[in-house]
């Protein structure tokens, strides 16, 4: 009896290191999957964009402090008017928009919009509920985000992605950098791309 519970206990302990091994090597594997990143034509209207989700609540970090301070928001409201941004969080602040790019990344539109207070990124993603907007608003020392649907406001952070021009023929350009801080946009008049820093 006490050599059987022995030798059921030696084949548990066994069977479970060797699926620990199994997971180790599973996680070791590299991923490589390309992303192909287009240039599209903008997508934002003159409207308001909403988000207010009491699941994944928006957040604002204030980086005056250290550690950083977060509050949690009901909503986010982002107006659009002509080349005006209305940016509406705890108060409302009115940001010029400068220059804007605007990308398809595996079918989420991400509009990125540089202003003269710092930078809004706009995602549209289509779920099966609807179109759902996500906002990541970099201002002075504040971000405002999305919980974690922020994720889809950001570029793939591996350099030499593909760029496709999806405004004439989906001619293949490759963009040096494509990092989250940089801001890669491509200018019409001179047909290029080009980096903000």
């Amino acid at each position: 009896m006490n050599k059987d519970i022995f030798l059921i206990i030696i084949s548990f302990l066994f069977t479970m290191s060797c699926s620990v091994e199994t997971k180790k090597g599973e996680e070791k594997q590299d991923i490589n999957e390309e992303i192909e990143v287009y240039v599209i034509e903008p997508f934002l209207k003159n409207t308001i964009y909403i988000y207010n989700d009491n699941v994944s609540k928006a957040s604002l970090t204030d980086y005056n402090y250290t550690p950083p301070q977060k509050c949690w928001l009901r909503e986010i409201t982002i107006q659009i008017k002509n080349n005006i941004a209305i940016v509406g969080t705890d108060c409302k602040i009115r940001h010029k928009i400068l220059s804007a790019e605007y990308y398809k990344v595996d079918g989420i539109k991400l509009a990125i919009l540089q202003t003269d207070k710092g930078e809004i990124r706009i995602a549209e993603v289509n779920t099966t509920l609807g179109i759902k907007y996500y906002f990541d608003i970099k201002y002075e020392n504040f971000r405002a985000s999305t919980g974690i649907g922020a994720i889809y406001c950001e570029l793939p952070k591996k350099k030499h992605t593909p760029i496709k021009n999806n405004m004439k023929n989906d001619t293949l350009v490759s963009a040096n950098i494509l990092w989250f801080n940089d801001s890669v946009y491509y200018n019409f008049d001179t047909q290029q791309y080009d980096t903000i820093r």
